[in-house]
Formats: structure tokens, sequence, C-alpha cells
């Protein structure tokens, strides 16, 4: 019985392994691999012509971005202790405002009591860099 269970056992680790080598996708697996990465570069590029290529291309990029601008993502909220936390983009402010409030009793706190404490878009001029949360 044992010998049947070791001959079972490699036979199946022989044949995964065999399995591993005959994979002619394997070595995708490395993601910053030079192959890896030429193969995704050469694949992007024929996307982007093939994307170009399209009379209407221009048009769905403008439809797309407009809806993008109309719809702000969903705010983010956090419960710390007695504050709540929250991190929205505004139209006017893409780059982002955290801000916090004190939570009331209920809570939640009320609409005018949120202060911001970061805003993204003047970090990023301050400091002349692209931070992005």
């Amino acid at each position: 019985m044992i010998r049947l269970l070791l001959a079972t056992a490699l036979l199946l680790f022989s044949t995964a392994a065999t399995a591993r080598l005959d994979d002619p996708f394997a070595w995708l697996e490395e993601q910053h691999g030079e192959r890896a990465v030429a193969w995704a570069r050469q694949r992007t590029d024929a996307a982007m012509k093939t994307l170009a290529a399209v009379p209407e291309q221009p048009a769905i990029v403008r439809e797309l971005t407009d809806s993008l601008k109309a719809a702000a993502p969903a705010t983010r909220y956090f419960l710390l202790g007695s504050k709540m936390v929250r991190f929205i983009r505004p139209p006017d402010r893409p780059s982002g405002l955290l801000q916090v409030a004190a939570r009331g009793p209920r809570g939640v706190p009320a609409a005018a009591a949120w202060r911001t404490v970061l805003d993204v878009a003047d970090l990023n001029r301050r400091e002349q860099s692209a931070y992005d949360m």
C-alpha cells in the first residue's frame, strides 16, 4: 500500500513538474522580467494603434472624459474615536481634500462641521510634486 502511495505521489510530482516546464506562458509569471515587459509593451502599442484607427475614437474619449469629470468618486469615511475623517474629490479640487469633523450626538457630524486638513492640490503646488490619493 505504501509503495502504491509513493508511486502515485512520484507520478503526480513529476507530472506537475513537467506541466510547469511545458507551460508556454510561464515566462509571463515574472511580471517585471525583460521578456514580459517587452511583450506587454508590444501588445499595448498594437492596441493603441488599433484604437487610434477607429474613426469614432476621439468622440468616445471625449464622452468618457466628460463622464469621469461629471461623476465624482464616492466619498470615503473613516471613524477615529470621537472624530470622523473623509476624503473627497469635489469638481474644483480633483486632487482631493482630506477633511475631519467631530462626531455629533448621533455619531455623524453636522454638514458645516467639516474642516479641511489637507488640500492635495495646494500640497502639490507648494512642494512642486504630483501627490495623488
